[in-house]
């Protein structure tokens, strides 16, 4: 009878584990958030200064471009999210990089809607439509 292979055991030919593959998968994405963060930045700082649509437009489609970037890595890799999910032997595993680059990437999330909240208002501030 075959063993059951660990969540340490080597997945696929890349010779890395599955805890580092996801992790790796995590730290890209967390990357590109980065950038999508930086963007959401230039974009508030160019929605203040009264900048113009096709600036705007521009700063929405390099976000765009990279959201679309973290969605085909989401699908790259989804079947080694799958796989890891499917294991149930991660109890004695180190997961310590996974949970911090998790908590990492949902906190980049929350600041990245929190200064798209700031944009909406200063677009209904300079529309007159505030309060």
């Amino acid at each position: 009878m075959a063993q059951p292979t660990s969540m340490t055991a080597r997945a696929g030919d890349s010779g890395m584990s599955l805890l580092d593959r996801l992790c790796n998968l995590y730290e890209s994405e967390l990357a590109v958030y980065d950038e999508v963060r930086d963007l959401t930045r230039r974009q508030l700082e160019a929605v203040r200064r009264g900048a113009g649509i096709g600036e705007l437009r521009g700063m929405l489609e390099q976000k765009r471009a990279r959201l679309d970037r973290i969605a085909r890595l989401e699908q790259q890799h989804a079947a080694v999210k799958i796989l890891w999910e499917s294991r149930r032997e991660t109890a004695g595993l180190d997961q310590t990089r996974l949970q911090g680059l998790l908590r990492e990437a949902g906190a980049r999330i929350e600041e990245i809607l929190g200064i798209e909240g700031e944009i909406d208002r200063a677009l209904i501030a300079g529309a007159g439509l505030g309060a």
